[in-house]
């Protein structure tokens, strides 16, 4: 049996963390926010501006893909740059190869 259709509590425990990470992903200004950090570090009322995005739900989304462990951060001062962890970049990109976002 494939791993992916075996019952083991792993497997489900990849599936739900699967599941965390697609829907993550799959909100419209979620995609726009890693579309922007794919090609640059960038604080959140810049990324704000950039996506014209109100600061606050623009700091909700960073938390979500924080929380499903795609981003980091970085302190400068009083603000914080947002960044795509590295082992997620090539996934990121793989991702807009296949839904076509450049």
């Amino acid at each position: 049996m494939d791993n992916c259709c075996s019952t083991n509590s792993q497997n489900f425990a990849q599936i739900d963390k699967s599941i965390n990470l697609l829907n993550a992903v799959s909100e419209p200004n979620r995609l726009r926010i890693l579309c922007v950090l794919s090609k640059m570090d960038i604080c959140v009322c810049e990324l704000a501006e950039k996506l014209n995005v109100s600061h606050n739900l623009i700091s909700h989304h960073l938390k979500v893909l924080y929380d499903a462990s795609v981003l980091d951060k970085r302190r400068d001062g009083n603000q914080f740059f947002y960044f795509i962890k590295k082992v997620w970049k090539p996934r990121i990109k793989h991702l807009f190869d296949f839904v076509k976002i450049s």
